[in-house]
């Protein structure tokens, strides 16, 4: 296989896991369910 198959693979692939993850979490009241679960948040430390 190409690389450039293996790595989309691998990311999409790690992408659905991760959603599927984030989702039990809420389903089970682990984690708030909001937008800011799933979006990275990218802050400056000083």
């Amino acid at each position: 296989m190409k690389p450039n198959v293996i790595l989309t693979t691998s990311s999409l692939v790690t992408i659905l896991l991760v959603t599927f993850h984030l989702a039990d979490d809420m389903v089970r009241q682990m984690e708030p369910a909001n937008l800011s679960n799933l979006v990275a948040e990218t802050r400056s430390v000083r």
